[in-house]
């Protein structure tokens, strides 16, 4: 299941940058969402998959490693904020 969520919006960007056409890419709502997306799915694996092991051995780092995580969706929601910005 992760591995879909990490290929859509890989997939997505990868056709944009193969078919291009005169909107630039940074002006389209369906990029920042892949952006944002991309994101906050590679920052939830770092976080998920040592989980457990770090709950167990190092809690300090877990916390750390959490802390990041809400940065990044912090950012994850500004990018949506972008995308709704966004004519396209």
């Amino acid at each position: 299941m992760v591995a879909y969520y990490l290929y859509i919006p890989l997939a997505y960007i990868y056709n944009q940058i193969n078919n291009s056409d005169e909107v630039s890419i940074l002006e389209k709502q369906n990029f920042w969402i892949s952006i944002s997306l991309l994101i906050w799915i590679i920052f939830f694996i770092f976080k998920m998959i040592p989980y457990y092991y770090l709950n167990q051995n190092d809690k300090q780092f877990l916390e750390t490693i959490d802390l990041i995580f809400q940065t990044a969706n912090m950012l994850s929601y500004i990018l949506f904020i972008k995308a709704l910005i966004c004519k396209q």
